[in-house]
């Protein structure tokens, strides 16, 4: 899978909720990195940051995805609380992407968007930090 394809199907597992920034880093990040075996590779290249694992070509798709009209982005560039969702017009596209996945990879990501969802930023972060501790490496969060 490609970048842009690891995008759109984690925005189609989301069931249309909008990410918030952590949410759609860490759930790339630990698509990619339990969907190893599926990916064959590992398109985004994470490295430690403020809040464990970053890579900013997630955002760069994401804008391109915006120019497109698939995506919609709230907010300005690198606020914290800018928020990414489906458009309309990107769900098929989205959908696509997310087909592509072969079980048990494809329940893995639903039940991965459906759990970040429901959790805190701390919860989120804390999780990611609990199982992969070198992600926590330049970390500003001081929870967990």
């Amino acid at each position: 899978m490609t970048k842009r394809e690891i995008v759109l199907a984690c925005l189609s597992a989301s069931d249309k909720h909008y990410y918030e920034p952590v949410q759609i880093q860490k759930i790339i990040f630990l698509f990619q990195e339990k969907a190893a075996a599926y990916l064959k590779a590992k398109p985004f290249n994470f490295r430690p940051y403020d809040y464990g694992p970053f890579d900013a070509d997630i955002y760069f798709c994401l804008e391109e995805l915006e120019k497109e009209g698939i995506v919609d982005i709230i907010g300005e560039p690198f606020d914290r609380h800018r928020l990414y969702r489906l458009k309309e017009k990107g769900n098929d596209i989205a959908r696509s992407a997310f087909d592509m996945i072969p079980e048990p990879y494809h329940n893995f990501l639903s039940r991965l968007c459906a759990w970040v969802h429901s959790v805190s930023f701390a919860q989120l972060v804390g999780a990611v930090y609990k199982e992969f501790p070198s992600m926590r490496e330049k970390s500003v969060f001081v929870g967990n």
